[in-house]
């Protein structure tokens, strides 16, 4: 593992000793459509992969690219949830793709590389239709791309046209002023997001707009997502030994933890879940 790879890495075995292998690292969707509230991190981390796959995937039999897929939890949910003909992942970790065991005749294969520069990987360009894929989903990377620009610009790139792209990221309010906005740099700084890849609302549009994008839709998930796993590392901190409290794989999840709390609470960052059309 690199240094880079190192940065983006959790120890998944804290949110759930229990999970089943290949493991979820996304924050989590902690309410189902439903209103029906989860506590289990694994269901709530599948919950919100649902929700992207949703937004994104519109019939059986379509070609799926997931970009910053981790372990590839993900990649496992789109065949059977919507019958998915062809399923692509691009991770950079090179742990996660090395321990990867599904790459066969499937149809699910999962290559390592940034999810963020063009060209793409030639393994994976040499799997897509000619016209492009059907659908990109990210969850809960698009905001460790070097910039908004470069992730979009990838999704244009696999995408055909009037195919379709849903992600998560975090947005800047408009309201937040020079004060909060400096600690908030800080913030994403030290949880791994560059500050070119935060945007406010309407500087996510124009840059889905240049790369060809419409039919955008945001919708903001503040409450199941950035509360729902504060209140998670809260209720999960308690059954912890001290040992481990204080250890930096901890401590780490702790931090995120603290930053979703501080995010809900002061809405100088918003949780949002964007989808939108390659037109061309």
């Amino acid at each position: 593992m690199t240094a880079h790879d190192a940065s983006f890495a959790i120890a998944h075995t804290l949110l759930d000793a229990t999970m089943a292998a290949p493991a979820w690292t996304n924050l989590g969707c902690w309410q189902r459509l439903d209103g029906t509230a989860l506590t289990r991190y694994a269901e709530a981390a599948e919950q919100l992969a649902l929700r992207v796959g949703e937004a994104a995937i519109s019939a059986p039999g379509q070609c799926i690219v997931d970009l910053g897929c981790g372990h590839g939890a993900s990649l496992l949910l789109w065949q059977p949830q919507f019958a998915a003909a062809r399923v692509i992942g691009i991770e950079l970790q090179s742990a996660c793709v090395q321990n990867w065991p599904h790459n066969d005749d499937t149809g699910i294969t999962l290559h390592q590389g940034r999810f963020d520069q063009l060209p793409l990987p030639k393994a994976v360009t040499a799997l897509l239709p000619a016209s492009g894929c059907d659908a990109v989903v990210c969850v809960d990377a698009a905001y460790h791309a070097d910039s908004l620009d470069a992730f979009t610009a990838v999704a244009r790139q696999l995408l055909r046209p009037q195919g379709r792209l849903a992600f998560t990221t975090v947005l800047r309010s408009e309201r937040t002023r020079l004060g909060p906005r400096f600690k908030q740099r800080i913030l994403t700084h030290l949880s791994g997001i560059p500050p070119a890849s935060v945007a406010n609302a309407d500087e996510l549009m124009q840059a889905l707009t240049r790369q060809g994008f419409d039919s955008i839709h945001l919708e903001y998930l503040d409450h199941e997502v950035l509360q729902g796993f504060a209140d998670f590392v809260a209720r999960q901190k308690v059954a912890l030994s001290r040992t481990t409290r204080y250890s930096p794989a901890w401590l780490k999840i702790a931090a995120t933890g603290a930053m979703c709390r501080h995010w809900y609470r002061t809405q100088d960052m918003r949780y949002v879940l964007i989808s939108a059309t390659r037109t061309d």
